[in-house]
């Protein structure tokens, strides 16, 4: 019983703490990141008025997780704030990158490979054919080992991914029809016409993660993913005030309970 007590305790601070902190860390996106949050989605679907503060839809413990979700998302896109500036959780030859750049580091290797190989291909008679042929191995080589270590470090991330939010998808079994039409209304209030958040969304619950480690084969589509998810949850935190004054009641209760705990110590 003390145990639950604590956890449910320290669950509620760490959401407090992600939700105080949200407007703080928007302020601290670089510019250039901005234009993924300029456009705000309003939900209107009348759905929300079948779960938005009930126990089985949005209630204060998922309006918690999603709050959580959402945050480890945006650290995983943009990298997390230090005092000299963002820094990625993804290792790649010893330096940390996040989502927004090593999505731009796998576009970079698609555009020089082709490039050199055309370059060589147009100079083709400069070279005999061995040194055609040495040359177009170097450039095989470099564009490989690249993308070889950026599919690794891709699967580490899908899996990093759905662990974080294996707690907010369990706590929303169940409300699998309500949240597609939700995320249909949000993919069509923002122009998304072919993304893989509302293919994920159409996917059985019992085979989200098996799709998303088998249809996402790039950064450029999970990176995109991620910042669909998240401006999504953002739309889904804002168009259930219910669950939220359910959540922050939540917090303000843990906080008296753990400051009773201290006084009795």
């Amino acid at each position: 019983m003390k145990k639950t007590i604590v956890f449910g305790v320290v669950f509620c601070l760490s959401a407090n703490l992600a939700l105080v902190s949200a407007e703080k860390e928007n302020k601290c996106e670089k510019e250039s990141y901005e234009n993924i949050y300029q456009n705000i989605i309003v939900l209107e679907s009348p759905m929300l008025g079948f779960i938005d503060g009930k126990s089985f839809g949005m209630n204060e413990s998922t309006f918690g997780l999603l709050l959580q979700v959402r945050r480890e998302v945006r650290k995983r896109l943009f990298g997390i704030p230090t005092q000299s500036g963002r820094v990625g959780i993804y290792t790649l030859n010893g330096k940390q990158y996040c989502l927004i750049e090593l999505t731009k580091m796998e576009s970079e290797n698609e555009a020089e490979y082709y490039s050199k190989k055309s370059y060589l291909e147009k100079n083709r008679s400069k070279y005999t054919p061995a040194e055609y042929q040495s040359e177009l191995a170097k450039i095989e080589e470099k564009y490989q080992k690249t993308k070889d270590s950026l599919a690794k470090i891709l699967h580490e991330a899908k899996e990093d991914f759905l662990q974080l939010s294996a707690g907010y998808r369990d706590s929303a079994k169940g409300m699998k029809g309500p949240l597609l039409m939700l995320i249909q209304e949000f993919c069509d209030k923002k122009g998304l016409k072919d993304c893989f958040l509302l293919t994920w969304g159409e996917t059985k619950e019992e085979e989200e993660d098996n799709n998303l480690r088998r249809k996402v084969q790039t950064f450029k589509v999970f990176t995109q993913f991620c910042e669909d998810l998240a401006g999504f949850l953002e739309a889904m935190a804002r168009a259930c005030p219910k669950a939220k004054g359910m959540f922050l009641e939540m917090v303000r209760s843990a906080k008296l309970q753990k400051e009773a705990q201290r006084a009795n110590k």
